[in-house]
């Protein structure tokens, strides 16, 4: 498929239309899809005006949301037994949170990757974090080439924190401003938590795994 997309020809390059021409090899057919300043994500061939929505709209294979525009909210995933997810947010900001349900499952193989977003906080949260009602058991979550900035330095911002998980990596990306990287816990000593390849910047802390009985940082 081939993007275009229109801005003002101000200082600020506001967004203002955009298409997709998402070509069919089945029939030869070249379908628009309008993505316009209101739409925030993208899942196959349907655009939202939220992220949630985008999300929600996942199905049974592999599913890729791609983030259209900069945005501000919390959004909350649900991981579902045969539905892959991988967030894309294409360098744009997104200034909320991401909580993740395992939904109690100990087992789960489907994957959850959140890639090339730039999280903005500029209070007190978890950014990224797995839900802690009953045993959640976030699971098989990568967070890659991500950049994470507390706007007021305030070093109480965690970008990750994951207390009853397995199998979550961190690979790439910048960390700027926060308390710290991730806060985790983990008893599993088979899958553990990866940190590879990451950028600290002013933070209070770096790295806190308490009782993780398995972990690689590189």
């Amino acid at each position: 498929s081939v993007s275009f997309k229109l801005y003002d020809n101000g200082s600020g390059a506001t967004f203002i239309l955009g298409y997709e021409l998402a070509f069919n090899p089945n029939n030869d057919v070249v379908t628009p899809i309008e993505i316009n300043s209101r739409s925030v994500a993208q899942t196959g061939a349907y655009v939202y005006e939220s992220l949630q929505e985008a999300i929600n709209a996942c199905v049974l294979g592999d599913n890729t949301v791609t983030i259209l525009n900069s945005s501000e909210e919390d959004v909350r995933i649900e991981q579902k037994e045969g539905i892959n997810i991988v967030i894309d947010g294409w360098y744009q900001e997104l200034k909320g949170t991401i909580a993740i349900d395992g939904n109690n499952r100990s087992n789960g193989t489907e994957t959850l990757t959140i890639q090339n977003v730039n999280f903005v906080a500029d209070t007190k949260c978890d950014i990224i974090y797995d839900v802690k009602t009953g045993n959640s058991y976030a699971h098989n979550v990568t967070i890659k080439n991500c950049n994470f900035t507390s706007t007021n330095n305030s070093h109480d911002v965690v970008a990750a924190r994951f207390e009853q998980s397995y199998n979550v990596q961190i690979i790439g990306g910048t960390f700027n401003g926060l308390h710290s990287v991730m806060q985790g816990k983990s008893s599993d000593t088979e899958r553990p938590f990866v940190i590879d390849g990451i950028t600290v910047n002013n933070c209070q802390s770096g790295i806190a795994l308490t009782t993780s009985y398995k972990a690689v940082v590189k």
